[in-house]
């Protein structure tokens, strides 16, 4: 009995060691077919715009009110390219894009050119990193997010009555984890499930009553409320521009910088401070900058629990990246621990 129980359960391994590397391959054969088709004739693009943040001129379109801006992580293409492809396909289904400008800006790398005629053909303009970042990387130290973010800043200063959406390639650093792929996805569509159309035919977001006026809001999912510093897990968020505007400027000196990255475990910078001491540092400044950045500190500086408010509605994304998704956030568990770790072994990206 013990013999056969033990070819049974090398019997049982296998079935699912082949059953794996089936659905492996299938996934692999899908993210081909997608990078192929990413591909663009030059004759086909769409040219980016001069972009100008300094005036208030309208597009050829009925009435522009909200911007969609992606920051693209360019240190790994494959996990980059999949990345933007799931963004893409995402904003497709929006029915209501005549009325949103969109944007990108990379860093940290360059991006192939196929992803950059990629985005261009889907009409998102590419506004070019300011210098200082560009300095930066060209001597070894990554600026994350802070590139797209002050572009952002600078875009609100000329369009105060407009919204924006924000979001980025989350989880291209580690294409091979399909945990992460499954909460962007779900967090992108929480996000889009919130833009609708009003009957005045302006682009609205239940975050707000109505984009077009002057108040101060911002939204985001998967709130997370810390002892130090609170902010949207995964940076994902639309605000209005009026609120951005009461925000510092989301850059940080180069010396300030470069301490930050490069005295802090990792090179991330230092999440451990708390915002009455000046609140984290490097890449976790960023996250907490839509937050915790305001010009001058008020009461509330410290007691973020009044302002964060979270988007409830998981989106058209699929039950499975929905479950995983909720299964880490809520109890820290992640149903796809073994397909991460054999992933990454085998060196698969999805």
């Amino acid at each position: 009995m013990g013999l056969y129980g033990r070819r049974s359960r090398w019997k049982l391994l296998l079935v699912l060691a082949i059953c794996l590397l089936v659905f492996m391959a299938v996934v692999m054969s899908k993210n081909m077919v997608r990078m192929k088709s990413i591909t663009v004739r030059r004759t086909d693009t769409i040219q980016p715009k001069n972009v100008k943040y300094t005036n208030n001129q309208e597009v050829n379109q009925a009435y522009v009110n909200a911007a969609f801006f992606l920051h693209v992580g360019c240190r790994f293409k494959q996990g980059t390219q999949s990345a933007i492809v799931d963004i893409v396909k995402a904003v497709r289904k929006l029915k209501y894009v005549s009325g949103i400008e969109f944007f990108f800006t990379q860093s940290d790398g360059e991006l192939d050119s196929s992803s950059r005629f990629f985005l261009r053909h889907n009409k998102f303009q590419e506004v070019k990193p300011s210098v200082m970042f560009v300095q930066l990387a060209k001597e070894g130290l990554f600026v994350y997010e802070y590139p797209t973010l002050y572009n952002v800043w600078k875009y609100c200063k000329g369009h105060p009555e407009r919204f924006v959406i924000y979001m980025h390639t989350l989880g291209s650093s580690k294409p091979w984890s399909l945990r992460r792929k499954y909460t962007r996805q779900v967090m992108q569509h929480q996000l889009l499930s919130t833009i609708h159309r009003n009957p005045h035919q302006d682009i609205t977001t239940s975050c707000g009553r109505n984009a077009r006026e002057k108040e101060n809001w911002h939204c985001g999912p998967s709130v997370r409320y810390d002892d130090c510093w609170s902010h949207y897990n995964g940076n994902f968020w639309i605000a209005s521009c009026s609120y951005v505007n009461t925000l510092k400027k989301p850059i940080l000196h180069k010396k300030e910088f470069e301490a930050a990255m490069r005295g802090a475990k990792y090179g991330y910078g230092n999440s451990s401070r708390c915002i009455w001491e000046g609140g984290p540092t490097g890449r976790y400044w960023a996250e907490a900058w839509i937050i915790h950045g305001e010009n001058k500190r008020t009461q509330d500086s410290s007691n973020p629990r009044k302002k964060l408010v979270e988007i409830s509605d998981m989106g058209n994304a699929s039950l499975v990246a929905k479950l995983v998704h909720k299964t880490f956030f809520s109890h820290n568990i992640n149903l796809v621990s073994f397909l991460d770790l054999l992933a990454r072994i085998l060196g698969f990206n999805w």
